[in-house]
């Protein structure tokens, strides 16, 4: 081996780490939105099973038949893809209307998507785990109708993602903050961030005043 040789072998060296890496990362982003498949299985099956304790039979049937809709899209979703938010979106109107099975009319849903959002790209499934979130601490503990909101909208060179949540009427956080521990979705949310854009991309998370907000900051692409 000649001197003359060392520079290419470590620029050979070096594409063979840059590969590890990228695949690494790769491997360890499926194996989280993977995580999140199995953690959103896991919960419908535990709320069919409390509407078929309470002998709500029929409400369970609805679940069922919805959340089968939604496992078949997920079947066909490249696990690493970005989509729009404008599919994002219709997404979690789905999966909103697995949670109106349990609900009915006391969970009331309103969209705020501004156009200029509606096309930028976000890591498919993202905003699921918020949402499900919001049902848990907005409405599930709510013994009267409770409302989500959820928004998108251009921040600069970033995006906003947003889901607030509790009763019906204004529902912007207002007032001292206090933010509750991350659960194993939230968690694997801020994780999937921190893969994909490193330090660029933030999840804020809080109580305020009666209303759970959860909130994505991340770089803007089309």
């Amino acid at each position: 081996m000649t001197a003359s040789s060392l520079p290419s072998l470590c620029r050979a060296d070096l594409r063979r780490l840059e590969a590890a890496e990228a695949a690494a990362a790769r491997a360890q982003a499926m194996a989280l939105r993977l995580q999140l498949d199995a953690h959103f299985l896991f919960n419908m099956l535990n709320s069919v099973s409390s509407l078929v304790a309470t002998g709500r039979s029929h409400d369970a049937e609805q679940m069922i038949g919805k959340t089968a809709d939604f496992l078949r899209a997920l079947l066909h979703t490249d696990p690493l893809a970005e989509v729009a938010v404008a599919q994002e979106i219709d997404m979690i109107d789905t999966y909103l209307a697995i949670e109106a099975a349990r609900f009915g009319d006391r969970l009331q849903i309103d969209y705020a998507i501004a156009p200029d959002a509606a096309r930028a790209r976000v890591p498919n499934f993202i905003l699921q785990p918020l949402v499900e979130n919001a049902v848990k601490y907005g409405v599930a503990r709510s013994r009267g109708p409770a409302s989500i909101r959820i928004s998108a909208a251009r921040r600069g060179k970033d995006i906003e993602l947003a889901v607030l949540s509790g009763p019906p009427g204004d529902v912007e956080p207002a007032g001292e903050r206090s933010c509750p521990g991350l659960g194993l979705g939230l968690e694997n949310v801020r994780r999937r961030l921190a893969a994909r854009y490193g330090g660029r991309a933030s999840l804020e998370i809080g109580m305020q005043v009666g209303h759970h907000h959860a909130t994505i900051r991340l770089p803007l692409r089309r």
